[in-house]
């Protein structure tokens, strides 16, 4: 005999629950960080390795704002293999939360890291906005969109 055994989903975040956490923080660094993962589904430990002018720039190219990212994930998921960085281009005026992520970036010095904390304090951040969310979920999130 063979038992199937239905999995329940462990959900995905919505716009909704995104907007809710946001608005329960105080911080503009913390919504953006909120809002930088919920948007590139980036690791917590990735996040917080980015730096501004290095990993993470905004430009202007022919009237259009560009954000580029630098990404070289942390964590390989093949024996021997070397992952190379990868860079990902945004146009700003087509994302969500654009004026949130402009506004923290505009104070944020070149060089220095966009969010100057550890994965604990990140993990302490996002349950302070919703203590039934996870940073993994974040990625999870993206995965299915």
């Amino acid at each position: 005999m063979i038992l199937i055994v239905k999995v329940q989903p462990r959900g995905i975040l919505t716009r909704l629950e995104i907007d809710q956490m946001i608005e329960r923080l105080n911080s503009v660094r913390d919504k953006a960080l909120i809002v930088m993962l919920y948007i590139f589904g980036f690791r917590i430990s990735e996040i917080i390795a980015l730096r501004k002018g290095h990993e993470v720039c905004i430009y202007s190219e022919n009237g259009t704002t560009i954000m580029k990212i630098t990404h070289k994930p942390l964590k390989k998921r093949h024996k021997g293999g070397i992952i190379d960085s990868r860079d990902i281009y945004l146009d700003m005026s087509k994302l969500i939360y654009n004026d949130l992520i402009m506004g923290y970036y505009g104070l944020v010095v070149d060089g220095d890291l966009l969010f100057p904390f550890t994965r604990v304090r990140a993990w302490q951040i996002i349950k302070k906005a919703n203590p039934e969310c996870w940073c993994h979920l974040f990625r999870h999130t993206r995965a299915t969109m």
